[in-house]
């Protein structure tokens, strides 16, 4: 099946939706879903906004607000189709806070395999994107995107730095216990956590999360050479309808949530090993 991706639509409709969020954010709007996570009213009209941008070219769309509203036949279909995977605001807690550690992500799945993906950290100033086998990242996002100054990403030393950042989910961060000296930080966002890995700001992360808080990242991770396993069990990989890592069972509550429960490790080969065996606990 032929992929549509398109860099600089890709680019252009986040740049879109970042004014259209920096438009209607407002602090004091929010609620709390079933779950015990925040809702803001941007969640939801950033994600139709979204839905109606990307969708050009007849692909189906994962989102985190609407996916409830899809048919029982829906996982099957988007498994065989061009799919866009969108969370309109990742990090909504640190969004609704006004903390700066949150993201509007897109990724691009072609027949279940996650093929590419862009991301935005407004607040930080900050975009990353795939293009063919590049993942280039800008540093500053205040002009349009026709004055960005994309830089490449390297493939970081697979080495152990004992002084290295390592960034955690919220889960591990509540529940799990890792021996090691590194610094540690929790920003409420799996996006913006994983981008400091591509970035090379932390050499490892813990952590878990839903198709649509990965979708973006992931293909940068694997271009970049990092090494995703399920603590105790699978490695994940870009192919979503084979690795047996998310739930794909539509008649289960947690369809698209992670399988094998749920915390893995992200990090160069060398390194995975070495926080894999400092888990004390996940809680």
């Amino acid at each position: 099946m032929e992929s549509f991706w398109d860099k600089d639509f890709a680019v252009d409709v986040i740049y879109r939706s970042m004014r259209l969020v920096h438009d209607i954010r407002n602090s004091g709007s929010w609620k709390l879903k079933p779950d015990g996570t925040l809702l803001t009213e941007v969640d939801p009209a950033n994600e139709e906004f979204l839905r109606k941008e990307l969708c050009k070219n007849g692909e189906l769309f994962i989102g985190e607000e609407s996916i409830e509203r899809e048919g029982i036949d829906f996982v099957e279909r988007s498994l065989k189709a061009r799919t866009w995977v969108v969370d309109p605001i990742d990090g909504t807690a640190p969004f609704a806070h006004h903390l700066p550690t949150w993201a509007i992500s897109a990724g691009y799945m072609v027949n279940g395999v996650l093929t590419d993906g862009v991301f935005a950290l407004p607040d930080l100033n900050q975009c990353f994107v795939t293009d063919g086998p590049e993942v280039l990242a800008c540093f500053d996002v205040s002009g349009k995107p026709s004055e960005w100054q994309w830089h490449q990403m390297e493939m970081p030393e697979d080495k152990w730095n004992p002084g290295g950042m390592i960034t955690f989910g919220q889960g591990f961060t509540r529940h799990g216990n890792l021996n090691l000296p590194n610094p540690v930080i929790a920003s409420g966002s799996a996006v913006h956590a994983l981008s400091c890995v591509v970035a090379q700001n932390a050499i490892a992360y813990i952590g878990s999360g839903k198709i649509w808080d990965l979708a973006s990242v992931f293909p940068m991770l694997l271009r970049l050479g990092y090494s995703m396993k399920y603590y105790g069990g699978n490695y994940i990989d870009a192919n979503v309808a084979t690795n047996e890592c998310f739930i794909l069972d539509a008649h289960d509550p947690h369809c698209w949530g992670p399988a094998k429960g749920g915390t893995f490790v992200c990090s160069r080969p060398g390194n995975r090993e070495i926080v894999e065996k400092a888990i004390v606990s996940l809680g």
